[in-house]
């Protein structure tokens, strides 16, 4: 039983990964080092759930990993597999910071088939039980196979009143399985005529020594097909939520759910050489900086990218703006009303003094606050 980590390629040929940036790599990794590791920082990343009944955090994560070669369902040959592929640490990793945060983790193990392929009910998905399954290594409960409508069906228990947000019939360009690819379409083959259900995934928790999760990072690339922000500047999370608001909602569910911070990552697929971060507050740009894209083989690099992102969580920035009469203010309360909700009308300034040299005065609502 072999299996590998997801990856993003065209839906229909999975020969053909999505654009790529070959010097600076997979930004997950950016945090996997051994900068944050020594200030007892590390991350974990999983699909999770919410029940939109009542826009709450459902406790239930699921880490997907593509099949190869043999299909098992005997739990020891499963977990033999899923070590082999994630290593003994990372799954201990996972199985505490899931344990330690009240959260039921399974594997969700899904064949390397042909999209056309899941119309057939004998091609299934095995879902395997990380809590189950460490409580007694011969518990066959701990392992379920599901075939496609089963799959569908456990999902939407999980979601609750979730509203389907219909891509047409092309479904999603990229996507990191066949699978998914195929829930992101109508199927009247199996009579199910709604599409893109599977559970939404948190790019990058990062968590302490005692598994609490401090930061939520959303990452983004950003690639020349993208005409509505030429540039990774122009780029924010206010467009992404445009184009899939429910996805942005469940972070924001997820933000308040662990009481952490919530941060957007924007790096090129093109030749700019900076990433953009934004740190977010019920979905709005709070502050935002653009830094040098990092080289993911340069232990120098990352070292300064761990440096640039403490200074970026820590810093207090100050919001600016041009009213419509031209007026320039500075705001000290980030929750002030006369705040633009446009991010592409904010300016930030990393302190009170560059924007009073920049001819900003505070606004009057933030003085009196």
């Amino acid at each position: 039983m072999k299996l590998q980590k997801p990856f993003h390629a065209n839906s229909q040929n999975r020969t053909q990964l999505s654009p790529i940036n070959c010097i600076c790599g997979d930004p997950y990794s950016w945090f996997d080092t051994e900068f944050f590791r020594n200030e007892d920082l590390y991350v974990a990343t999983f699909d999770f759930f919410i029940n939109w009944s009542n826009n709450s955090f459902q406790p239930i994560a699921w880490i997907k990993r593509l099949l190869y070669n043999e299909f098992s369902l005997d739990p020891q040959t499963i977990f033999k597999a899923i070590i082999k592929c994630d290593g003994i640490d990372y799954y201990h990793q996972m199985r505490l910071f899931c344990e330690k945060n009240n959260i039921e983790l399974s594997y969700i193990i899904i064949p390397d088939i042909e999209e056309s392929n899941w119309i057939n009910l004998e091609n299934k998905v095995i879902l395997f039980n990380v809590m189950k399954y460490d409580k007694n290594h011969d518990d066959t409960a701990a392992v379920e196979c599901l075939n496609v409508k089963e799959l569908i069906e456990r999902i939407h228990l999980y979601k609750v009143d979730c509203t389907t947000a219909y891509m047409g019939e092309k479904g999603l360009f990229y996507s990191t399985s066949s699978l998914e690819s195929f829930l992101s379409k109508k199927q009247t083959a199996i009579n199910y005529d709604k599409d893109a259900i599977y559970p939404g995934d948190v790019d990058v928790v990062i968590f302490n020594k005692d598994y609490k999760p401090l930061i939520i990072i959303e990452i983004k690339k950003h690639t020349k097909a993208y005409e509505a922000a030429p540039t990774i500047n122009e780029d924010s999370i206010g467009l992404w939520c445009k184009k899939d608001r429910n996805k942005y909602e469940s972070l924001d569910i997820l933000q308040k759910h662990w009481n952490c911070e919530f941060y957007m990552l924007i790096y090129p697929t093109t030749t700019e050489r900076v990433f953009k971060l934004e740190k977010v507050d019920n979905l709005t740009v709070t502050k935002s900086k653009i830094l040098p894209l990092p080289c993911v083989h340069s232990q120098i690099e990352l070292k300064l990218f761990h440096d640039q992102f403490n200074d970026f969580v820590n810093s207090k920035p100050v919001i600016a703006n041009k009213t419509a009469s031209g007026t320039k203010l500075y705001h000290t309360d980030l929750r002030c009303k006369y705040i633009p909700r446009d991010s592409k009308r904010i300016t930030y300034f990393e302190s009170i003094s560059q924007a009073e040299d920049s001819g900003y005065n505070l606004c009057s609502t933030c003085r009196n606050s």
